[in-house]
């Protein structure tokens, strides 16, 4: 039996790929998960968003540095001024595109600890006359934020910024 060279390198290095690409991610300390926790459970913080990410789109993502692009929530209460990019199942009244601006309540609230991946997830549902949308705010350390936005009239699209308590 005669072993080929390049198949022998080849396979070892497929090996050394595969095991470098396992997660070497560190536990988060005790006082960043508290940090965290007291954010996202406490329900009352503003998230303001730094990069919009249209999901399904050609448009990579765009920097709204300067737009003012925030979400606040208040125990059920929330409020969201957002730029939209993306595509429309409905189109607005008047023509006017408006974004993704909404007051209203927060209903089906829950808060996930992903230990694992070392982030929270915060999700919430809210509903209006029309619209109705599905909320994902993702919290990692440093208090990094992807806030996801599902619609029943507009594609996805994922808004990437930083959360602050509100006092």
């Amino acid at each position: 039996l005669r072993v080929k060279p390049l198949l022998v390198l080849s396979l070892t290095l497929l090996v050394f790929n595969l095991n470098s690409c396992t997660s070497t991610k560190e536990p988060l300390s005790s006082e960043t998960w508290a940090q965290m926790e007291n954010v996202v459970t406490s329900k009352n913080f503003r998230f303001d968003a730094r990069w919009a990410e249209p999901i399904g789109s050609r448009v990579s993502r765009i920097d709204l540095t300067g737009n003012n692009a925030f979400m606040t929530m208040q125990g059920e209460d929330f409020e969201m001024a957002l730029p939209y990019y993306g595509q429309r199942q409905v189109a607005p009244m008047g023509g006017v595109n408006q974004g993704m601006r909404f007051e209203g309540t927060a209903t089906d609230i829950r808060t996930t600890k992903n230990e694992k991946s070392n982030h929270y997830d915060l999700d919430f549902k809210t509903r209006n006359q029309s619209v109705s949308l599905q909320c994902n705010l993702r919290v990692f350390s440093g208090m990094r934020a992807v806030l996801t936005i599902n619609s029943n009239q507009r594609n996805s699209i994922r808004y990437d910024g930083v959360i602050t308590p509100i006092n």
